[in-house]
């Protein structure tokens, strides 16, 4: 306990992963009922909607999030800051979900629900909120409050859990999974996430602001990080897309279901990864000890919850039910297999975001989505789910080759 009180690496990864955890476990129970209640192909379409909506946080994000993390103790105003980049941040959200909703019809016929202009507003709405708990998370962060971040992700899920039935029987489908999905972010952003922020940072009162000279000095990592960044998430994000897209709708909603849950195992290399970062920015004398002591320890829980899916994964798909179970099995043993892979490239890249090794950030991202996007449209016309598993689990492997390199790089630098 003393250890854990008194060294803030191991307590904010601490707080990070089991707040993780629980707030998996209450998106697993929600994406469960979801399941029982809404039929697979009302499933894939709001999973689409979501994965895009996130692809657009990720991109108007700007790196400004990044860049907060990493000099957030260089800025003595900071409620001046932090307003600055949630100002910025939301802004860029509302004008690109704007944006893609006109262009996204033209790729797909199954977009073609932009044609409604409730739609638009709803899209553009959970956007905007998903933006600010992201920007808020990143925030705490920062400040190594990691738990604050934590309340406003487990009120989100509680919020959408209490709405989700009433909302599917007023309203029905898609519609109901975004409407829940808005307020419950929206709702834990406002009513939790800004009263926090009041108690860190004193006299704080939120009041826009879109000076963004004032954090100017985040663009000399923003640019390749943001750049990397968009291409780590849009390798992830892309694919339910990729998947609404090339698979029939009933396989797409169950491929979604499939992919949340295996992807939420990310948490274990996320938590210790993301503490790292905030640490090391800090001070890099720590760095070496804390990078081996991550991905040791990620390795081994990775491992052994592949294990379990091995055995397991047509049962525990039971729990969605016989047709995720029927159908989803080796996808999902393939895409949690590829969380190993995974978290070498993670690994590599927040090397190079301490060290502002801009070329290499780019590199890493480059070769993960180009590897990654080809590998699964290839693979997955002709073999389905099992070929998205496959295609996956390729793209991350060939990244994972070069990340290694770099690791290796950055370890033998004579400072350390």
């Amino acid at each position: 306990m003393n250890i854990f009180r008194n060294n803030s690496f191991i307590r904010n990864a601490g707080i990070l992963f089991s707040g993780s955890i629980i707030t998996s476990i209450l998106g697993f129970v929600y994406w469960i009922g979801c399941s029982k209640i809404f039929i697979p192909e009302e499933i894939g379409k709001a999973g689409a909607l979501l994965s895009l909506s996130g692809i657009i946080v990720t991109i108007a994000d700007f790196g400004l999030c990044i860049g907060l993390i990493r000099y957030f103790n260089d800025f003595s105003n900071k409620i001046k800051l932090v307003n600055v980049v949630i100002t910025l941040t939301l802004c860029n959200s509302l004008i690109i979900s704007i944006l893609c909703c006109l262009v996204a019809p033209l790729f797909s016929i199954k977009f073609n629900l932009f044609n409604e202009f409730t739609n638009i507003i709803l899209f553009s709405c959970t956007t905007i909120s998903q933006s600010l708990i992201y920007t808020l998370g990143s925030i705490f962060l920062a400040m190594r409050k990691t738990q604050y971040g934590f309340y406003q992700d487990l009120s989100s899920y509680i919020i959408k859990m209490i709405l989700i039935f009433p909302l599917y029987f007023i309203l029905g489908g898609y519609k109901a999974i975004l409407i829940s999905t808005f307020i419950g972010l929206l709702a834990a952003g406002i009513l939790l996430g800004f009263k926090h922020l009041s108690k860190t940072i004193n006299n704080y009162k939120f009041k826009p602001n879109i000076d963004y000279r004032y954090v100017s000095a985040f663009y000399k990592c923003s640019f390749s990080n943001q750049t990397s960044k968009i291409m780590q998430d849009a390798q992830m994000l892309l694919i339910p897309v990729i998947g609404n897209v090339i698979l029939t709708e009933k396989e797409s909603g169950i491929f979604y279901v499939i992919w949340i849950f295996s992807v939420a195992f990310r948490i274990i290399p996320n938590s210790f990864l993301n503490s790292l970062f905030a640490e090391a920015s800090l001070s890099k004398s720590i760095f070496k000890s804390l990078l081996l002591k991550s991905i040791r320890n990620c390795f081994i829980i990775l491992l052994l919850i592949e294990i379990i899916v091995y055995s397991t994964a047509k049962y525990i798909l039971l729990i969605f039910g016989s047709e995720y179970s029927l159908f989803g099995e080796m996808p999902f043993i393939l895409l949690t297999l590829a969380n190993l892979f995974w978290t070498l490239n993670y690994s590599a890249i927040i090397c190079c975001r301490i060290h502002l090794n801009n070329l290499d950030v780019i590199l890493i991202g480059l070769i993960l989505v180009i590897s990654t996007l080809f590998s699964v449209i290839l693979l997955g016309k002709e073999h389905g789910m099992i070929g998205i598993g496959y295609g996956y689990i390729i793209g991350n492997a060939v990244a994972s080759a070069y990340s290694i390199y770099v690791i290796t790089k950055t370890l033998s630098i004579n400072e350390y």
